[in-house]
């Protein structure tokens, strides 16, 4: 009986165990999903913030070509960005909802950007009207140049700040991956320690119900032979007595004592339902 609790014990063990560290899996699968999350949002809004630098400085190149040349080709790069531009207010409100970046912050980065960009058109608008004079006067006054510095500082101050939290979530990532893991090989070793456990128990309880069975076969073989040597032990004085019984009916026949022949044919009858059962127990154990 002590086996079979145990028995009991493993077998509902072993799927309550594997519940449980399946469902913490999947929680703790949830949270790796919600950190990958973060780390690809981090990534778009830094990606965002080097692509808006990059394009910013195109326009300014594309500019100062132009100034220097009065030439169309050279604003090229300034007609690239401001492609760029069109699809910037989309992105940029993106940022707002992925909240990677502070809301002060892409409010100064876009009035930034928008004071930069004007800068620049204007330029390109005083030098097409013949003004070339004024739109240098305007550049050598270093306001786009600073524009550009603090444009630069921003986004430096954001990325820091995005790099920060993009090392703490790949961090928090690795850490989650390495106790999903722990949890994973946790739950296999213990399985597998469950499975051991239980296999032991059931070959231990074979093994005993095998014992146990030789056990009572040998005990039958015992049976067996001792009813043998009983029935042979019991036939022998049975016959003795049935044969005196035949004599002394015989003797008492002739003295005609109907009371001791009564008797004596009760004890007659007695002695063959005897042999009779031990008749029986040999055909039924034999």
């Amino acid at each position: 009986m002590r086996y079979n609790k145990r028995l009991i014990l493993l077998l509902a063990a072993t799927p309550l165990l594997l519940i449980t560290m399946i469902g913490v899996g999947f929680l703790m699968h949830k949270d790796i999903i919600r950190t990958s999350e973060i780390l690809y949002q981090h990534a778009q809004s830094r990606r965002f913030m080097e692509t808006t630098v990059t394009e910013l400085v195109n326009a300014e190149t594309g500019q100062r070509g132009y100034l220097l040349t009065s030439r169309e080709e050279y604003l090229e790069p300034y007609h690239i960005a401001m492609e760029f531009m069109k699809v910037y207010k989309t992105q940029f409100e993106r940022q707002y909802q992925n909240k990677s970046i502070s809301e002060d912050a892409l409010r100064k980065l876009d009035s930034l950007a928008e004071i930069k960009l004007y800068l620049i058109a204007s330029t390109i608008a005083l030098n097409r009207e013949g003004r070339g004079a004024e739109a240098l006067e305007i550049i050598k006054t270093n306001q786009g140049k600073n524009v550009m510095d603090t444009i630069r500082g921003l986004v430096a101050d954001i990325n820091g700040e995005l790099d920060k939290e993009l090392l703490a979530a790949e961090n928090e990532l690795r850490r989650k991956v390495t106790y999903l893991l722990l949890i994973m090989s946790l739950t296999f070793a213990i399985s597998a320690l469950l499975s051991v456990l239980g296999y032991r128990t059931i070959t231990s309880e074979r093994d005993k119900r095998e014992s146990m069975l030789e056990e009572i076969e040998a005990q039958n073989i015992q049976l067996k032979e001792y009813t043998k040597q009983s029935y042979h032990q019991l036939k022998t004085p049975l016959r003795s007595i049935a044969g005196f019984l035949q004599l002394l009916q015989k003797k008492f026949d002739e003295k005609k004592d109907a009371e001791s022949i009564e008797l004596i044919n009760f004890s007659v009858q007695a002695t063959k339902d005897m042999n009779g059962l031990i008749d029986d127990l040999r055909n039924k154990y034999l």
